[in-house]
């Protein structure tokens, strides 16, 4: 006859299982209460400037790595003081947008601040020019690989910049 010795197992380990049977309504609320706190703790968490979506979707600004709308893509609808910090999507996703930008696309919505300027540095600084609303195509060779940082704004301050040429 061949007898099995178990080892004996340490009878506390600070953890509290309750009896068979009892306490499955509270065990149940510990579970869904640290679900919810993991679900809030998840939306808390920054997001990056880019819609996500590899796409130019109506109220953006697309800015483009290579000519006619190609490769990498960022798209934001808001304002963006340092395009330093970001990177394209689809395409050359290891590029940052920050002076790696040959094409781009003004699909901003018929509201007050609908254009949008572009700047040469970080902070909306060095030599703006202004892209309106509808724009699209490629950036003057002039701005080729040079912009740092974009903000949309109304058609009066746009009219008060240089107002740049985009070709298809």
């Amino acid at each position: 006859m061949v007898v099995r010795c178990l080892p004996r197992l340490p009878q506390n380990l600070g953890i509290a299982v309750p009896a068979r049977g009892h306490d499955r309504g509270g065990m149940f609320n510990r579970i869904l209460a640290i679900a919810v706190v993991l679900v809030g703790l998840a939306a808390l968490l920054p997001t990056t400037a880019s819609a996500g979506n590899a796409r130019c979707d109506v109220g953006e600004f697309c800015l483009y790595y290579w000519f006619d709308l190609t490769q990498g893509i960022y798209n934001f609808s808001g304002n963006d003081p340092n395009l330093n910090n970001d990177r394209f999507e689809g395409a050359h996703t290891g590029y940052k947008v920050g002076n790696f930008t040959l094409s781009v696309w003004n699909r901003g919505r018929p509201v007050a601040k609908r254009d949008v300027l572009v700047y040469a540095n970080p902070g909306y600084k060095g030599g703006p020019r202004c892209i309106v609303q509808g724009a699209i195509g490629n950036l003057s060779s002039d701005y080729w690989n040079a912009i740092e940082s974009y903000k949309w704004v109304t058609r009066a301050e746009c009219n008060r910049n240089i107002r740049m040429r985009l070709t298809q």
